[in-house]
C-alpha cells in the first residue's frame, strides 16, 4: 500500500475538523505541530516564510509527528492574492515537497471549509493527495453529540427528549449544538438568577429560536409559523404529504424494515392562490424542517 503524503480534511465550520485531529494526535501519542495559517502573515518581508519553514522543521525534528495546517482557506482562497500570499503559498508547496523527498515520518493534515478554497497546486499527488469530508451529522449522530455535550451540563432531559431535539435540528453541526446548549444555559442563569436549576427541554426549545444551522447560513432559512389547522380542507393533500415527508422522518426504522423508499422530491401544481406555498410552510412547521424558499423566474429575454 502506497504511503499517503498528506490529507485534506474539509467540511463546514463547526463539524469538528480541528477537534478530530487533536483527538487523533492524543490517541497516537505523537508530537503535534499546529500551523494557524492566519497567524503566519507578517508586515516584515520574509518573516511569514521563515515562520512556516520553522514549523515544518519542528515537525521533522520531533518525528514521528503530526503537522496540522489549520484554516488553509486563508491562504488559498481566490486568485487575486497579495505578493505575500503568493510567496507564502510557494513556500508551503516547497515545504510539503520536502517532507515527501525526505520520506519523513510526519503526518501532514490540512483543514479547509471547502475544496474549492484550496489551490490546485496543493491538491496533487505527492502533496495533499487524500481528501476526507466531514459531512453535516445525521439525526443519530446529532443525538450522540447532544448526549456527549449534556454530560457537562446539569439537565433534566430524557433520552426521548434528546432524540426529539436531534430530530428538529436539521442541518446543525456539532458547533451549532454546542451554541444551542450554551445559549439555553445562559438564558437559564438569567431567568433563575443563578440559583442552580438544571437545564430543561423547554429551555433548549426556546433557545432554538435564536440558533441557525451553519450549513445553511449562506441561504435564507425561514421559520414558518403555519400549521395544518390554518389550512381549511385539503385533507387528502395533507395526508399524502405527511406520508411522503413526515412519516419517513419520524419512523425511518419502520420504512427500512418494510423496504419502502420515500420519494426524493414532490411536485405540487395548481393555479395561483390555491395555497401551494402555504401548504409547504405548514409541512415544514409540522415536520420540524427548515424552510428554504427559492423564487424561480423565467428569463427576462429569450434572445441573446
Amino acid at each position: 500500500m502506497k504511503k499517503c503524503n498528506g490529507i485534506l480534511i474539509y467540511g463546514v465550520n463547526g463539524t469538528g475538523k480541528t477537534s478530530l485531529i487533536h483527538s487523533l494526535a492524543s490517541h497516537m501519542k505523537v508530537h503535534t505541530v499546529v500551523i494557524q495559517v492566519a497567524d503566519m502573515f507578517s508586515k516584515f518581508y520574509g518573516e511569514a516564510e521563515f515562520r512556516l519553514k520553522a514549523a515544518f522543521d519542528a515537525a521533522l525534528d520531533h518525528a514521528p509527528s503530526l503537522l496540522l495546517l489549520d484554516n488553509l482557506d486563508v491562504l488559498c482562497t481566490g486568485r487575486n492574492r497579495s505578493d505575500q500570499e503568493r510567496r507564502l503559498l510557494s513556500c508551503l508547496v516547497t515545504q510539503v515537497d520536502r517532507l515527501h523527498e525526505l520520506q519523513a515520518c510526519v503526518v501532514l493534515l490540512a483543514v479547509t471549509t471547502s475544496l474549492d478554497n484550496v489551490d490546485v497546486s496543493l491538491r496533487t499527488p505527492g502533496r495533499l493527495d487524500q481528501e476526507i469530508e466531514l459531512p453535516v451529522p445525521s439525526r443519530d449522530q446529532r443525538a450522540a453529540i447532544l448526549h456527549c455535550l449534556l454530560t457537562k451540563v446539569p439537565h433534566s432531559l430524557s433520552t426521548d427528549q434528546i432524540q426529539q431535539v436531534a430530530f428538529i435540528t436539521h442541518g446543525f453541526v456539532g458547533g451549532d449544538l454546542a451554541t444551542l446548549l450554551s445559549n439555553a444555559t445562559s438564558a437559564l442563569l438569567v431567568e433563575t438568577e443563578g440559583t442552580g436549576q438544571v437545564l430543561s427541554y423547554d429551555g433548549v426549545m426556546r433557545a432554538l429560536d435564536h440558533v441557525k444551522p451553519s450549513a445553511m447560513r449562506q441561504v435564507l432559512v425561514e421559520v414558518p409559523n403555519v400549521k395544518w389547522s390554518d389550512i381549511g380542507g385539503q385533507d387528502e393533500v395533507k395526508l399524502k404529504l405527511r406520508q411522503s415527508v413526515e412519516w419517513p422522518l419520524k419512523h425511518p426504522e419502520a420504512f427500512a424494515r418494510l423496504g419502502i423508499k420515500p420519494p426524493r422530491g414532490i411536485l405540487m401544481f395548481g393555479p395561483p392562490g390555491c395555497s401551494k406555498t402555504m401548504i409547504a410552510k405548514a409541512l415544514a412547521t409540522e415536520s420540524k424542517l427548515n424552510f428554504i424558499s427559492v423564487k424561480v423566474k423565467l428569463p427576462s429575454s429569450f434572445f441573446i
